[in-house]
């Protein structure tokens, strides 16, 4: 999957999909966040990125990810209630 499958921004089939795609980003989770609040309708946003510099993974421990070869997303779901 490149790039061009995700046009930028895109609505999906289903209503409140957006997807974004960026060549580069520091973080998905941080480019992901920045979005949200301009998408404030979206019941699922998905962002992903062919290269990723200053990711973050567990425990602290630095992410990096470059093109090709990998592929690096954040997803956030917004329920429509809060769980019981």
């Amino acid at each position: 999957m490149t790039c061009a499958d995700f046009p930028t921004p895109a609505s999906g089939k289903e209503a409140g999909v957006v997807r974004f795609a960026l060549e580069s980003c520091t973080s998905t989770q941080d480019a992901l966040r920045q979005r949200l609040n301009q998408n404030p309708s979206a019941t699922l946003l998905v962002l992903q990125a062919r290269e990723q510099t200053a990711g973050r993974g567990r425990d602290g421990r630095t992410w990096v990810s470059s093109a090709p070869g990998s592929l690096t997303l954040s997803l956030a779901l917004t329920l429509p209630q809060p769980l019981p």
